[in-house]
């Protein structure tokens, strides 16, 4: 198993929240979701799921990952 972690953009409400859960529940080989709402944070553990993968649905559910910049890094 692995967790991978993303920080996504437009979490905004609770609704977000299930809809970033249930959308990525669906995915084949996903364990646990968990989403910080104030964050945007999402964990996500897996069996053998590449992180592109989980990326790219989070794209497609409207919840984007925040774009790193040299400044992310000293937060």
């Amino acid at each position: 198993m692995s967790t991978e972690i993303f920080y996504a953009t437009n979490v905004k409400c609770m609704g977000c929240v299930k809809s970033i859960k249930e959308g990525l529940s669906k995915l084949k080989g996903i364990v646990s979701v968990e989403v910080i709402l104030e964050e945007g944070k999402v964990t996500v553990v897996s069996e053998n799921v590449e992180r592109n993968i989980i990326s790219t649905e989070l794209h497609n559910l409207g919840y984007p990952e925040k774009k790193k910049t040299v400044f992310s890094f000293f937060k």
